[in-house]
């Protein structure tokens, strides 16, 4: 077993939103919603705000 953990947060907050996220969806940035905007067939849908613990 390691002693310590390089990415123990950042993988915890990712499984922390995968486990509250619905089938097939994913988190996407700002950034990637605009570009996503200029092309065409791709539907994206905002949703609501979600805790997520940190620890």
């Amino acid at each position: 077993m390691p002693r310590y953990c390089l990415y123990g947060d950042v993988v915890n907050t990712a499984s922390r939103m995968e486990s509250s996220e619905q089938a097939l969806r994913i988190h996407i940035s700002a950034a990637t919603k605009e570009l996503l905007n200029m092309l065409v067939g791709y539907i994206i849908e905002e949703r609501k705000m979600t805790y997520i613990r940190a620890q």
